[in-house]
């Protein structure tokens, strides 16, 4: 894999890395039945539930979302690439 750092710096792009290749399977498959328990306990909370309104948008409508986002909306924007 590789990135281009210093361009992505300049569009503000956000990376998050945990890397577990040295921890072993046994914890690697402890994490995630841990954090699949969170999930369904309801600990991991996103939306207007956790204070962070979700705005969604459909991939026809990447400019919309790009839009908000120049217009400071309040929360996440996500794009369903899935959708339409």
């Amino acid at each position: 894999m590789s990135l281009d750092v210093r361009r992505h710096f300049s569009l503000n792009v956000r990376y998050q890395f945990v890397l577990l290749y040295t921890v072993g399977m046994a914890a690697v498959q402890a994490a995630v039945e841990d954090i699949n328990a969170a999930v369904a306990d309801g600990a991991l909370l996103v939306g207007e539930a956790a204070g962070l309104p979700l705005h969604r948008f459909d991939l026809t409508d990447t400019a919309a979302a790009h839009a908000a986002v120049e217009e400071s909306i309040v929360g996440k924007v996500l794009i369903d690439v899935l959708a339409g």
